[in-house]
């Protein structure tokens, strides 16, 4: 008899050990379906905005950079000034140009002329307005950021002050960030 219960133990002990094994390895089994799916949800997204350049590629970008000119110009800023800010920003200027690119877009959907950027009462609320349709044209998080910066920088060079442009709850999220990177860039230094 006590070899009886000393198998059933050793048995209840086998069984349990495998149970846990193959909760371990169920376990690690979907952790690894989790990863897959990110991991296809970033090249799912990554290829909609290779998507996206590859057409602002094609139209050449020349409707941004249409719009930026011409609404500095119109505010008074001459060709040569508007030559030497776009020089000075060399490797930014793609990605102001590809978001200018889209606003292009916008305004004609929306049936309104480059004027209508000039003469705006409330530049955060076509900012929002702006915004949410790119997002519910499934663009990915870094284009929208990418598109928010370019209008921001594009209404900062037409002369609207920066309480006009980002609201207080943006110029926090915006500190904030500033001292994240900082923190981040130090400690990528320390190690």
């Amino acid at each position: 008899m006590g070899q009886g219960n000393s198998i059933t133990s050793s048995t209840n002990r086998v069984t349990t050990e495998t149970y846990q094994e193959s909760q371990e390895g169920m376990s690690l089994i979907n952790s690894l379906d989790s990863a897959r799916l990110a991991k296809l949800e970033v090249v799912h997204r990554t290829e909609r905005d290779y998507k996206t350049e590859d057409m602002l590629r094609r139209e050449g970008s020349k409707d941004g950079e249409k719009l930026f000119r011409q609404l500095l110009q119109a505010r008074g800023l001459s060709s040569n000034a508007v030559d030497r800010v776009i020089s000075n920003w060399s490797s930014q200027w793609r990605t102001h140009i590809a978001g200018l690119t889209l606003l292009a877009g916008y305004l004609k959907r929306i049936n309104q002329q480059l004027e209508y950027l000039l003469n705006l009462e409330q530049p955060q609320i076509f900012t929002e307005n702006y915004l949410e349709d790119v997002i519910n044209q499934k663009c990915s998080d870094n284009s929208v950021k990418n598109q928010r910066c370019a209008l921001a920088v594009l209404l900062k060079f037409m002369g609207y002050p920066d309480q006009q442009i980002n609201s207080d709850q943006q110029r926090r999220a915006i500190a904030a960030t500033l001292v994240m990177v900082f923190t981040v860039a130090r400690l990528a230094e320390l190690h």
